[in-house]
């Protein structure tokens, strides 16, 4: 977890909220896509926070192949969807939180 009080943008300062950001990794287990999508537990989410997904490096071409994106966010949970053909392979996704 890293501490910091402004994050420069397009050469903007933006203030966080309370200076907390969370970075974590979390696994798109492929048994788990049920009509094209699946809920994965991240503690630290809300339904209000900023949070950004990214595909880690080995799992980019599934990801991008099978047009995974984060469609929602609740309390400690982020909710995928796959509108292509869900991955045969588990997927990992790095995350962070602000």
């Amino acid at each position: 977890m890293a501490n910091i009080s402004q994050v420069k943008l397009n050469n903007n300062d933006y203030s966080l909220r309370d200076g907390t950001v969370i970075q974590t990794t979390a696994t798109l287990a492929s048994a788990n896509w049920s009509s094209g999508s699946q809920i994965i537990t991240v503690n630290g989410v809300t339904a209000s926070n900023l949070v950004i997904v990214s595909p880690a490096p080995a799992s980019i071409e599934a990801y991008g192949n099978a047009r995974i994106y984060c469609a929602a966010q609740s309390t400690n949970s982020l909710a995928f969807a796959c509108p292509g053909t869900a991955p045969s392979t588990d997927l990992t996704v790095n995350i962070v939180i602000w």
